[in-house]
């Protein structure tokens, strides 16, 4: 669906009248950053849920480790051979439908696990199988999201808005495998993949009601893109890609770690 339907949807870069926040908190001021950032959150919270119940299943079901490396190569490889064509993609196709269509399909994919687990028919091949298609469609849509989350915001803001999206996947990572462990001892691994399909609910919701800009034309970058300071993108960049430069920032200012790219820290980018 285009931006143009949604007569009721969020404003890409509008402030509260009056809203005010600290500084390491400045982008959450613009409201559709602040919906599709909470919606990522809980989606890569579930993601987490799932990888950690999927590495305890195969342990305790099959006690070999060359399994548990089988199903991560199976969901890596389709982002090390075809993330470019999704950035491609991302410059060309409405960006929501390629976000809504990824994560529908990871939440069916979730889905789909818990009733072949309940079923007692969830083997090796299902699950590797399931860890190729999802990682497909997150290499089109990690480079979607990381477009869409740099124009939710002004220039002088997209520095502050990856940082806090580094700092979302990292919450997410520490916070999902307590769940899971939980969920595990108390449930077992069918409520971890529920849990992980109601979580893409959230950011589904928050596709649905922001606003988001139309994609650039070949050869042309976004408004945000063609004004903002190259530090600004450079740096955005380096966190993304887990290293930063030394001229960043003085030795002595504190800074966050560093995110390293992974389907995580989307919606479900995981």
């Amino acid at each position: 669906m285009h931006s143009n339907q949604h007569q009721d949807a969020v404003p890409l870069a509008a402030a509260s009248v009056g809203e005010a926040r600290p500084g390491l908190l400045a982008a959450f001021a613009f409201p559709a950053f602040r919906y599709l950032w909470a919606g990522a959150f809980l989606s890569s919270v579930g993601t987490w849920i799932q990888d950690v119940a999927l590495s305890w299943l195969i342990h305790a079901r099959m006690g070999d480790p060359f399994y548990l490396g089988l199903r991560s190569f199976a969901q890596e490889v389709p982002l090390i051979a075809f993330m470019l064509i999704g950035g491609a993609a991302a410059d060309r196709i409405d960006r929501r439908l390629i976000l809504l269509s990824s994560q529908t399909f990871q939440m069916l994919m979730a889905g789909l696990l818990g009733v072949l687990y309940l079923t007692d028919r969830l083997g090796i091949v299902a699950i590797v199988a399931i860890a190729f298609v999802t990682g497909l469609m997150q290499s089109q849509s990690a480079p979607t999201y990381q477009a869409v989350i740099t124009s939710l915001v002004p220039r002088e803001r997209i520095a502050n808005a990856v940082a806090l999206n580094s700092l979302q996947f990292n919450l997410s990572r520490a916070i999902g495998p307590v769940v899971a462990g939980l969920l595990l001892a108390r449930a077992g691994p069918g409520w971890c993949f529920a849990a992980n399909a109601l979580s893409f609910v959230g950011v589904i919701l928050a596709l649905r009601t922001i606003e988001l800009p139309p994609p650039s034309r070949p050869g042309t970058a976004s408004p945000q893109a063609a004004t903002a300071p190259p530090t600004a993108i450079a740096s955005g960049t380096r966190k993304r890609c887990g290293t930063r430069s030394t001229s960043d920032s003085p030795p002595s200012r504190p800074r966050l770690k560093a995110t390293p790219t992974t389907p995580a820290s989307t919606p479900s980018s995981r």
